[in-house]
């Protein structure tokens, strides 16, 4: 059987031929300049590889500064709440309490209620009279 192998892979097998041809007739200075001109190429591949890496190790560090920051004044900040609680020497009574869960104290603070709190005493005098207590 008479197999004929296309011109195209003639031509490669014929690129391949002469390449190793010439890496076979090569004197040694050439070899030498090669590999001095390869190891320069590497090392240049090496310092920008370093650098894309030193750059986003130095973002990654001012960003994570940054946060800490943030955190450190949002931990610094007054925490100010108002809630009711019972009193702990008559569980009858419930107290209106304005307390800091925060670090730092809290400076001119201000609290509105609206409607307006009414007393027990008030609360008894309405639900009996139906009106509010004249003091």
């Amino acid at each position: 059987m008479n197999f004929a192998l296309p011109r195209w892979v003639r031509s490669i097998g014929s690129w391949f031929g002469d390449a190793w041809d010439w890496l076979l007739h090569v004197r040694a200075d050439a070899w030498a300049a090669t590999a001095g001109w390869a190891t320069a190429a590497i090392a240049l591949g090496t310092v920008v590889v370093a650098g894309i890496y030193v750059r986003k190790q130095v973002r990654a560090a001012l960003d994570q500064a940054d946060e800490a920051r943030k955190t450190r004044e949002e931990q610094a900040q007054p925490n100010v709440t108002i809630f009711m609680d019972h009193n702990p020497a008559d569980w009858d009574f419930l107290e209106l309490v304005i307390k800091n869960f925060g670090a730092t104290p809290a400076h001119n603070v201000r609290v509105m209620i609206s409607p307006k709190t009414m007393s027990h005493m008030d609360v008894i005098c309405f639900r009996c009279t139906g009106i509010g207590c004249a003091a």
